[in-house]
């Protein structure tokens, strides 16, 4: 497996070449894009990491990420201040891990199923109706996770959650949130946002 830095000295959209890859990890060293260019990268062990040194936002498009044979998961770690958008398909059945306080967005055809999606700190976004997959655990971690819903439902196998659902965060609160999500059913079911 390769480890790929997106455009490492200088910003904007970095594109593949044309063929099936893998990776163990991609590194974002600065406001940069991804592009599969359409075809299929299978992840291995790492993940994607967006250091605190990036100052803008981050994206992987125009793709296919394979999670079937990432026996850890896939491990997003957005420790940047700005937002990384995966709008790359994510399949297989891996779990999937944002870490870091930077804002994440699922906005991908996911079909990831029968695996756990968990958002240990800070904003996770959907941006599609699909970017929960199906048939998923949804673990919402320490009181800085936030879910935003973005007009999506989400169908999840079940729902577990260290932070206080429902009630707004200082991130909620600074993104002009009343309430973050509502009609939580800890055991599976739909999730739907009233309040954004």
């Amino acid at each position: 497996n390769q480890n790929y830095t997106v455009n490492d000295g200088a910003a904007g959209t970095q594109t593949l070449s044309t063929g099936a890859k893998s990776a163990s990890t991609i590194r974002y060293a600065n406001t940069s894009t991804l592009d599969l260019n359409g075809d299929t990268m299978t992840m291995g062990l790492g993940g994607i990491l967006i250091s605190e040194n990036v100052t803008g936002n981050t994206a992987l498009q125009n793709g296919t990420l394979s999670l079937n044979n990432n026996v850890g998961g896939l491990a997003v770690m957005n420790y940047s201040s700005g937002t990384c958008t995966l709008s790359a398909n994510l399949t297989g059945t891996a779990d999937f891990n944002k870490y870091g306080d930077g804002a994440g967005i699922l906005s991908g055809n996911n079909t990831i199923s029968g695996a756990t999606i968990r958002d240990s700190s800070g904003l996770l976004e959907l941006g599609s109706a699909t970017a929960l997959g199906t048939n998923n655990a949804l673990i919402m971690g320490d009181n800085t996770s936030i879910l935003d819903l973005h007009g999506y439902n989400a169908n999840v196998s079940s729902l577990n959650s260290d932070s206080t659902l429902g009630l707004p965060g200082s991130q909620a609160a600074a993104r002009g949130y009343n309430t973050q999500v509502a009609n939580l059913d800890p055991n599976g079911g739909t999730i739907s946002r009233i309040i954004i």
